[in-house]
């Protein structure tokens, strides 16, 4: 009887498990087939031209929800195939309406194949959803979350290439705070004996010195001082490097901090066990909790029996007692990466400014330092300030203002009870720079499927609380699409109407060009639709002097013909017919096509180009004189050099010859040579090195001219000379009888 109820009640239970299941599967089926299918036929935007589907499996036990969700791309491949940016720029993340752009973050690692990638995501209470990631836009900007901050990393050695050192932490200690870069804390301190009272009701008002000296002598006439010898205190320290970088993708050896035990892929830092990481500056310090202070005094000649003013005198040097003290801190498991990685999930990073996605703070750090430990991780230890007990031999003395005008003083109020002093307390912070702290959230991922797969160094690395539980959400990839793949229902490609913003424009072959010297030069670019079959036979294009073509309009083509030019290639030269353009001016263009169907493009973005100036000589002195009847020994030319453009010439070349129009006998051809001349300046002066002159009155004919930086050369300035030596010409002198002393 009762196995008979058994099997009915077993019977029941496998109808009602079979009836959920056929629900669950039905409704993937119908999600995948049919909502899947709508949002696919909607492209998000045409200047976009591929996309990946991601598909979320959503547990129950999380719906209605914002979550940062970590996605791992092979940026890498992307890049290499030129479908992405350099930089990762052109990255969009869209909801599943194809329409909601969603907030993003890349972490690290672009252009590598584990770049990491924080997108943030509405949860439905379905379990299913989908977003998309979209790229392929050579001119789209940077879409992720604006992130002014610096990841902060320890380093044993020198920072590695792409990290720099933390300067304002040199011969620091990090100390975790809500705000980065506030600076304190003493290397050496001291202690006040007594507090500085100015009570009305005070029994017994006395001075005391609020400075100290060296060598204090109290056999001496004294005046006590109200601080004690002071103490420099440094915590148990291992000197590193702070290294800072705006990528999270970590290089080889990077120290950071975890509250667990050490991941596979990484390695325990046993150098920082029972020590606190410092900024490596240079110094070194004996490192001493257990320390003691002295009273001591300046030596003054001050007593005066009948003076109505009283101060303290030390009788004899007294020692505190001897404590032991640590800062307030925050042990940690200090770890290092054995290759090239992404950041382990709980792991916990020093940050200028928190991440805007993926992080959150971690307050347990807040107002202490952090120390490395081998097994016992967050725990807290030290105190925030430290005090001293002291026993004081003094007497009060007399004395009279005019004696104490040049010690810097304080009145205290003398306690009564005056054995067994405990003194002031003071801070146990060393030197310090406040650092943000943040922890890695937990992404939700269980799996990340891709055509590269997820790495063993990736897998290895997650830590021991990144379980799998029910609570994470499962991610998966399409495959990859382009504008083409997505039909309407109709089998029209979505897209045909618009050819996109035009790209890679050119100037006479070059981009943005400072130095063309054709005065009407030529223009192409990229002609981009997304129909792959469309043409553009028509173009216009503007070229103005302001940037945003609001300024002076030198050329609009208006829509002319051109000839025909398939999707994605290069359109022929297009020659300049505005006004007449001016050297040394930066020009901006721009550029649109029409389609096969007349559709127009948006302008291209502005692309720029500068006529060169030319350079001038002139001014063509030989001897430091205009065409000489004579010359000097020392036979030298120089000219003045102009360039419009501010270019400095390189060269310059002489030419002496027996002929005005340099047909004759050549006597000297310097070639180009090398010269350093800024603009409006004369040229050094150069001296002929030719053929030698007889200096029997010939005429000769010379030129000179310059070479700019861009190799643009002056005309020649020219000039003569009459080859007679400077002198007396004595000619027909009848020198009888004169004296030449």
């Amino acid at each position: 009887m009762i196995q008979m109820k058994l099997k009915k009640i077993t019977k029941k239970i496998v109808i009602i498990i079979s009836t959920i299941l056929f629900i669950i599967v039905s409704g993937v089926v119908f999600y995948f087939l049919f909502i899947k299918k709508d949002y696919d036929s909607i492209w998000y935007s045409e200047s976009w031209s591929y996309r990946k589907a991601i598909f979320l499996e959503v547990p129950n036990t999380i719906s209605n929800v914002e979550q940062d969700l970590l996605i791992q791309v092979d940026t890498q491949k992307l890049i290499s195939e030129g479908k992405l940016q350099n930089e990762c720029q052109d990255l969009r993340f869209i909801d599943e309406d194809n329409s909601t752009s969603l907030k993003y973050w890349i972490e690290g690692g672009c252009n590598t194949p584990y770049t990491q990638i924080w997108v943030r995501v509405r949860i439905p209470r379905e379990t299913q959803k989908i977003i998309y990631m979209y790229y392929g836009n050579k001119l789209a900007p940077s879409g992720q979350e604006p992130w002014n901050g610096e990841f902060i990393s320890i380093s044993l050695n020198d920072c590695n290439k792409g990290w720099s050192t933390v300067e304002d932490l040199k011969g620091r200690f990090p100390l975790g705070n809500s705000e980065y870069g506030q600076s304190g804390g003493e290397l050496s301190h001291y202690h006040k004996i007594f507090e500085s009272i100015q009570e009305e009701n005070c029994q017994e008002k006395v001075l005391a010195a609020s400075t100290i000296q060296d060598d204090c002598n109290p056999e001496s006439d004294n005046i006590l001082s109200n601080i004690t010898t002071g103490f420099a205190y440094v915590p148990n320290y291992l000197d590193v490097n702070f290294c800072s970088s705006k990528d999270g993708y970590l290089p080889q050896n990077s120290i950071i901090l975890s509250e667990y035990t050490t991941p596979a892929g990484w390695d325990h830092v046993s150098e920082l066990d029972d020590k606190f990481p410092r900024g490596l500056d240079g110094l070194k310090f004996t490192s001493s909790q257990s320390h003691n202070h002295n009273s001591t005094c300046i030596n003054a000649e001050l007593s005066y029996t009948s003076g109505k003013v009283k101060y303290l005198s030390l009788n004899s040097v007294n020692s505190t007692n001897r404590i032991k003290i640590e800062p307030q801190y925050f042990t940690t498991n200090f770890i290092s990466n054995r290759n090239l990685s992404s950041i382990p999930h709980g792991a916990i990073l020093m940050f200028t400014q928190l991440p805007p996605l993926g992080w959150e703070k971690f307050e347990d750090i807040e107002g202490r330092i952090i120390k490395g430990s081998s097994n016992n991780f967050s725990s807290t230890g030290g105190t925030e300030d430290h005090s001293h007990i002291t026993s004081l031999d003094f007497s009060i003395k007399n004395s009279t203002p005019q004696k104490i005008p040049n010690i810097d003083l304080e009145q205290l109020c003398l306690p009564l009870e005056t054995n067994g002093i405990t003194l002031l307390p003071s801070s146990n912070l060393p030197p310090y720079l406040t650092v943000i702290y943040g922890k890695k959230k937990s992404s939700g991922i269980t799996k990340i499927q891709m055509e590269t797969g997820e790495s063993k160094e990736v897998r290895d690395s997650k830590t021991n609380n990144e379980q799998k539980s029910s609570e994470e959400i499962e991610i998966s990839f399409d495959d990859e699409k382009t504008k083409e793949d997505v039909q309407k229902d109709d089998g029209e490609v979505l897209g045909v109407a618009t050819p996109t913003t035009p790209t890679g424009l050119l100037t006479e072959g070059q981009t943005n060009p400072t130095n063309i010297t054709d005065p009407t030069p030529e223009f192409s670019a990229i002609y981009n639709d997304p129909d792959s079959l469309d043409t553009s036979s028509f173009y216009e294009i503007e070229v103005n002097t302001a940037s945003d073509f609001s300024g002076t309009v030198m050329w609009d083509s208006n829509k002319m013909s051109m000839t025909t030019t398939n999707q994605g290639e290069r359109s022929p030269d297009i020659t300049y017919l505005g006004d007449t353009l001016i050297e040394s001016t930066i020009y901006y263009w721009r550029i649109r096509f029409w389609d096969s169907n007349d559709n127009v493009s948006p302008w291209s973005s502005t692309a720029s180009f500068t006529l060169d100036s030319t350079p001038t000589a002139s001014s063509l002195l030989t001897c430091g004189f205009t065409n000489p009847t004579f010359i000097t020994n020392n036979l030298t030319f120089s000219a003045i050099y102009t360039d419009p453009g501010n270019s400095n010439a390189t060269s310059y070349e002489i030419e002496i010859n027996t002929a005005s129009d340099f047909t004759g006998t050549v006597m000297w051809d310097s070639g180009k040579t090398s010269t350093s001349i800024a603009p409006e300046n004369r040229s050094p002066d150069y001296v002929y090195n030719g053929t030698p002159l007889t200096h029997e009155g010939t005429t000769y004919y010379v030129r000179l001219r310059f070479w700019d930086g861009d190799d643009t050369s002056t005309d020649w300035v020219t000039g003569q000379f009459v080859d007679i030596l400077k002198g007396f010409k004595l000619d027909g002198l009848n020198l009888d009888g004169l004296k030449l002393d």
